[in-house]
């Protein structure tokens, strides 16, 4: 059982620092499936690894590991591992066995952090210390201090930023990039589970830091990350569809079947299945507004030729049968 743990262990730390092959992917999908805590653990092991490289000048790391290390008796498992991984291995195996309450609290006993997540469904407004504005989407969270002097935020999910400007740089570290403006609107679509991250910029001009690269983004531009750093750039794009889920609509413009339905499950925790590949990339272009998930699924059916029905796994959605 032990020798198990620890190969889920490093598939996941794997897949947090960019390796998202197909076996790996596969493997951590699978674990997510086996119960839903799984999904909030791997979201607090993503901004606890995200963090770890952010706030590396403000805290230190090896006094941190060793608390760390101490407590939980790893010292074996984690030899010859690099401090950042040996920091995330630590995370990973007290959120799998414990809980991230010790991590969280030994990780940042130097500064006073707030985490803020929202629940399935919901969507969140906060006002952070600067004075910015932040939207969360469901299944959202970041972390912020309470020092309104540091400028930088931890996000995991999809969050719209209204940036105050005071003159001093604003970050927003996601995954495998960072951004840098001053005073701006722009939304981020970062989920931990997603192979790519998705920036778009309502108005003002940000700085996208990807890997060795920083790209200049005006607004209604849109740029799309995968977890290798490689990009694509998309001009004249409508920034209204972005931020359409703070008012609670979704805006389809030649949207497959299928990415809408990950949508879905992302919004109701909820799995929905295809049996059939011609009609899970079916696209559709429309709106829905305030619609519930029920009706969402019956509508895109009828109009797909589609038939669905639910049992304790979920939606299942298969074409209909000629009578």
């Amino acid at each position: 059982m032990k020798r198990e743990e620890s190969k889920i262990e490093d598939v996941i730390i794997d897949h947090i620092q960019g390796d998202h092959s197909d076996e790996t992917s596969q493997r951590v999908m699978d674990w997510i499936d086996e119960t839903p805590e799984n999904m909030e653990k791997l979201k607090q092991v993503n901004l606890l690894y995200n963090l770890s490289h952010d706030l590396d000048k403000r805290y230190n790391h090896n006094e941190s590991l060793e608390n760390i290390l101490t407590q939980n008796r790893l010292n074996k498992y984690l030899k010859g591992i690099s401090l950042y991984k040996r920091l995330l291995a630590a995370c990973v195996i007290l959120l799998i066995g414990v809980t991230s309450l010790f991590v969280v609290s030994a990780y940042l006993s130097e500064y006073t952090y707030v985490h803020i997540e929202t629940e399935v469904g919901n969507r969140t407004h906060t006002i952070l210390p600067d004075g910015t504005s932040v939207f969360l989407n469901s299944r959202s969270s970041i972390i912020y201090s309470c020092d309104g002097g540091i400028r930088s935020v931890i996000l995991d999910g999809e969050g719209y930023f209204d940036v105050a400007s005071t003159g001093d740089p604003f970050e927003v570290i996601s995954k495998n990039q960072k951004v840098v403006v001053t005073g701006t609107q722009f939304n981020i679509e970062a989920y931990s589970e997603d192979p790519y991250i998705t920036t778009t910029l309502i108005e003002g001009s940000i700085e996208l830091n990807i890997a060795d690269k920083i790209l200049k983004m005006t607004p209604n531009q849109q740029v799309r990350v995968d977890s290798k750093g490689r990009y694509v750039f998309n001009k004249g794009v409508q920034t209204t569809d972005c931020k359409a889920w703070i008012e609670d609509k979704m805006i389809l413009r030649d949207q497959s079947f299928a990415s809408i339905c990950m949508k879905l499950e992302r919004r109701y925790q909820i799995r929905i299945s295809f049996n059939d590949s011609k009609l899970a990339g079916y696209k559709f272009t429309g709106i829905f507004k305030k619609e519930g998930l029920p009706e969402i699924i019956s509508i895109l059916c009828d109009i797909s030729n589609a038939t669905y029905y639910k049992d304790n796994d979920g939606y299942h959605i298969e074409p209909k049968k000629l009578q």
